[in-house]
């Protein structure tokens, strides 16, 4: 309810007062960290955030110290089925059995929601000549949990903000594939903007400042909002780099005279600078020491009739198979508006092992239902990408 420490390895009297400190046996818990860590995780849901410390009182003994924030997402509801709640400064919690305490939890798990919610919002606007041309993109939104943790210093100096930019300009290897080996590649921005809590970059034309473009949005509490528009290709004028492709061919075949209404997105395009930006965020984190979780959230925007395309042998296997993968919906949202949340919430070390399996989920929700593609399509990805 209000947040606070649990220590182990301390003796107290009858009025919660320590008095001694002889600590636990180590050679009976060497990992107690861990072991903390799942007895929360199996009897409480949902499991709760917690900072945890061991402090070593000899070779043989030690204290563990746990610090527990304010939960944002009450009720926590236990193995046994109950709420417990401290009682003044006793050291055992009870059982709830307030009504209107209950209420006030749920309110406030509510209130979390609904900053979350506020958050995921696409504040750029579309130019009118894009929204024409049909111009589609993908909306990701990170937050760092628990929120208001975060606070980066010297934020709106202009030396922080140039250390940013360096970043986020210069090359980086990501591993798209363990098996399939890693790829090198940069999205440099050469537009920023800022504002006393955030700071954009934006990839940006001359004279066309309105365009939609790659837009990375950094703030100071370590969230995120990042746009990247689809990059289409065009049947009929094919790019250097899909001039021989034998599966263009075949999809144009297959679209006959309707070529035009549909829309072919670069689905290898999409996923490495997808992968590039995401491992961007993750570095500046990395250099912020964050190490607790991530909230994410999706989105697609105008993408009814478009196809995501990959110049693979999975791609006409699949097409074969079920069908060209048209996505029959103009806005996606992942997890969709079904969910009980509404975002994903994961760890900041598994971060990186997650980024291909979201990109899964991107492509499930545009018509490509092949769970395993990413696999089947690595090896031409990782040809792409040296292409490039």
């Amino acid at each position: 309810m209000y947040g606070g420490w649990y220590f182990i390895g301390i003796k107290a009297d009858d009025n919660n007062v320590p008095n001694d400190f002889p600590g636990f046996d180590l050679s009976k818990h060497p990992d107690p960290k861990e072991t903390i860590r799942n007895i929360a995780l199996s009897h409480i849901d949902p499991f709760p955030f917690f900072d945890s410390k061991l402090i070593k009182v000899d070779d043989e003994r030690g204290i563990l110290a746990v610090l527990i924030p304010e939960s944002i997402e009450p009720p926590h509801i236990t193995k046994d089925g109950r709420t417990y709640r401290r009682n003044g400064e006793g050291s055992d919690p009870v059982a709830e059995n307030d009504r209107y305490a209950f209420d006030r939890l749920s309110d406030k798990s509510k209130r979390f929601k609904g900053i979350v919610e506020d958050f995921c919002q696409n504040e750029i606007v579309i130019s009118e000549a894009q929204s024409k041309q049909g111009q589609g993109w993908l909306e990701i939104y990170l937050m760092t949990y628990p929120l208001r943790k975060l606070l980066i210093d010297d934020f709106s100096r202009e030396e922080y903000i140039d250390s940013v930019k360096s970043l986020l300009d210069s090359q980086s290897t990501v591993t798209l594939l363990k098996e399939f080996g890693e790829g090198t590649g940069n999205i440099p921005f050469n537009n920023v903007t800022t504002s006393y809590t955030s700071i954009i970059f934006r990839q940006t034309r001359p004279y066309n400042l309105k365009d939609l473009t790659p837009t990375f949005g950094w703030f100071v509490n370590g969230n995120a909002k990042i746009i990247i528009p689809f990059q289409y290709i065009d049947l009929e004028r094919l790019p250097k780099i899909y001039k021989d492709s034998k599966n263009l061919k075949i999809l144009r075949e297959s679209l006959s005279e309707e070529v035009t209404n549909f829309r072919i997105i670069d689905g290898f395009n999409l996923f490495l600078t997808f992968i590039l930006i995401l491992a961007k965020y993750y570095e500046l984190l990395k250099r912020e020491d964050w190490n607790d979780k991530l909230i994410i959230k999706y989105r697609i925007e105008n993408c009814r009739r478009s196809i995501l395309f990959f110049d693979s042998k999975a791609f006409t296997e699949h097409t074969e198979k079920c069908g060209i993968p048209v996505s029959q919906k103009n806005v996606i949202v992942i997890p969709d508006i079904w969910s009980i949340d509404n975002f994903f919430t994961i760890s900041f070390d598994k971060f990186n092992e997650v980024l291909s399996y979201d990109f899964v989920k991107i492509a499930m929700s545009l018509g490509f239902h092949l769970y395993s593609f990413v696999g089947a399509i690595a090896k031409d990805l990782v040809q792409y990408s040296r292409r490039l």
